[in-house]
C-alpha cells in the first residue's frame, strides 16, 4: 500500500525542484512564501492508496483556481514517486476542459527535470488521443525551449506506431514555423535511423507549401552527408510524383554544388527507371544553365549502358532552342571520346529529320579537325545508315520533347 504522506511529499519536492535522490545542493530551493502545489487523485477504495491518474496544480491566490501548467502521471507502488511519461498542459479557464497542446516526457532521476526527448501534439476530443502530427525535439537548458532539429510525424491508428515518412527541420525564431530546407526520409524500423533515400526540400512562405524543386539522395554513413549521385526533379501536384524531366549529378565536397556533368532524362511510369534519350551537359556557373554542347544518347535497358550514336549540338541562348549543324557519332569505349566517322548535318525542324547536306569525315587525332574518309557516295549512304539507325529517334526527341 502506497502512503498517501509519501506520495505527496515526494511529488511535491520534484515540483519544487526539491530532489530527494539528488545529493547536489544545486537541485535543493529555498523554501517560497507561495502555497504548495496541490494533488488531485482518486483513493482506491480496496487498498486506500491513491488511484491514478493524479494531477499536480498550482492555486491562483486571486481565483482559487488551478494554475497552469498542469502535471498529470501514474504512481511507481514501490517508490510513490512519479511514474512517467508525464503529460504537462495548461486549461481552459472558461471550459475548464484539457487545453492543447501537450508536452509528454520522462524524468531525469537524478536532477527530477524533464528528459529528452520530448513530444508535442494536440488531442483528439472524441477519442482522448494524441492527435497528429506530433512535435519530437529535446530542450536547450538554458533557455528551456525547443533546441532545433525538429522531428514531424503522424501516428498510425491502429498499431500506435510512427506513421512514416518524417520531416526533420529547425524553426525560425521569429515566426515559429519551420525553416527552410526541410528533409523527409523514413526510418529503418531496426536500428531506427534514417532509411534512405531522403529528399530535401524548401517551403514557400506564403503558401506553406512545398517549394520545387527537390532533392533525392542517400546518405554517406560515416559523415552523414548527402551521398552522390544526387537527383533535382519538380513534382506533380496531382499525383504527387517527380515530375520529369530529371537531373541526375554529383556534388563538389569543396563548394556543396552541383559537379558537371549533368543527366538529364524522363522516367519510364511502368518501369521507373530513366527513359531514352538522355542529355549529358555541363552547366554555366553564372547563369545556372545548360552549357553547350550538349550531348544526347540512347541507354542499354538491359545493360544500363550508352547505346550509340551519340548527339552532339549547342543550344540558342536567345530563343533556347537547338542549334545546327548537329554531329552524329558513335563513342570510343577505351578511352570515351568520338569514335570516326562522324557525320555534321542541319535539322528540318517540320519533320525532325536530317536537313541536308550531311557530312561524313574522320578526325585527325593530332590536329582535331576534321579528315575527309576515302568513301564513294554509296559508301557514305551505306555508313551513313550503318552509323545512325536511332537518328530519327533521336531529332525527334529533340524538337518535341526537350525544353531548354
Amino acid at each position: 500500500m502506497v502512503a498517501v504522506e509519501a506520495v505527496i511529499e515526494r511529488v511535491t519536492n520534484m515540483y519544487n525542484g526539491n530532489c530527494r535522490d539528488c545529493d547536489r545542493a544545486s537541485h535543493q530551493q529555498p523554501v517560497s512564501s507561495s502555497p504548495p502545489p496541490i494533488l488531485l487523485f482518486n483513493v482506491n477504495e480496496k487498498t486506500a492508496s491513491p488511484k491514478p491518474p493524479i494531477l499536480l496544480f498550482n492555486v491562483n491566490k486571486k481565483t482559487a483556481s488551478p494554475k497552469p501548467p498542469i502535471l498529470l502521471f501514474n504512481v511507481n507502488e514501490k517508490t510513490a514517486s512519479p511514474k512517467p511519461p508525464i503529460l504537462l498542459f495548461n486549461v481552459n479557464e472558461k471550459t475548464a476542459s484539457l487545453k492543447p497542446p501537450i508536452l509528454l516526457f520522462n524524468v531525469n532521476k537524478k536532477t527530477a527535470s524533464p528528459k529528452p526527448p520530448i513530444l508535442l501534439f494536440n488531442v483528439n476530443k472524441k477519442t482522448a488521443s494524441p492527435k497528429p502530427p506530433i512535435l519530437l525535439f529535446n530542450v536547450n537548458k538554458k533557455t528551456a525551449s525547443p533546441k532545433p532539429p525538429i522531428l514531424l510525424f503522424n501516428v498510425n491508428k491502429k498499431t500506435a506506431s510512427l506513421k512514416l515518412p518524417i520531416l526533420l527541420f529547425n524553426v525560425n525564431k521569429k515566426t515559429a514555423s519551420p525553416k527552410s530546407p526541410i528533409l523527409m526520409f523514413n526510418v529503418n524500423k531496426k536500428t531506427p535511423s534514417p532509411k534512405p533515400p531522403i529528399l530535401l526540400f524548401n517551403v514557400n512562405k506564403k503558401t506553406a507549401s512545398l517549394k520545387l524543386p527537390i532533392l533525392l539522395f542517400n546518405v554517406n554513413k560515416k559523415t552523414a552527408s548527402p551521398k552522390p549521385p544526387i537527383l533535382l526533379f519538380n513534382v506533380n501536384k496531382k499525383t504527387p510524383s517527380p515530375k520529369p524531366p530529371i537531373l541526375l549529378f554529383n556534388v563538389n565536397k569543396k563548394t556543396a554544388s552541383p559537379k558537371s556533368p549533368i543527366l538529364m532524362f524522363y522516367v519510364n511510369k511502368k518501369t521507373a527507371s530513366p527513359k531514352s534519350p538522355i542529355l549529358l551537359f555541363d552547366v554555366n556557373k553564372t547563369t545556372a544553365s545548360p552549357k553547350p554542347p550538349i550531348l544526347l544518347f540512347i541507354v542499354n535497358e538491359k545493360t544500363a549502358s550508352l547505346k550509340p550514336p551519340i548527339l552532339m549540338f549547342y543550344v540558342n541562348k536567345t530563343t533556347a532552342s537547338l542549334k545546327p549543324p548537329i554531329l552524329l557519332f558513335n563513342v570510343n569505349k577505351k578511352t570515351p571520346s568520338p569514335k570516326p566517322p562522324i557525320l555534321m548535318f542541319n535539322v528540318n525542324t517540320k519533320t525532325a529529320s536530317p536537313k541536308p547536306l550531311i557530312l561524313l569525315f574522320n578526325v585527325n587525332k593530332k590536329t582535331a579537325s576534321p579528315k575527309p574518309p576515302k568513301l564513294s557516295p554509296a559508301g557514305i549512304r551505306m555508313a551513313t545508315d550503318q552509323i545512325s539507325p536511332d537518328l530519327p529517334l533521336l531529332t525527334k526527341f529533340v524538337f518535341q520533347n526537350m525544353d531548354f
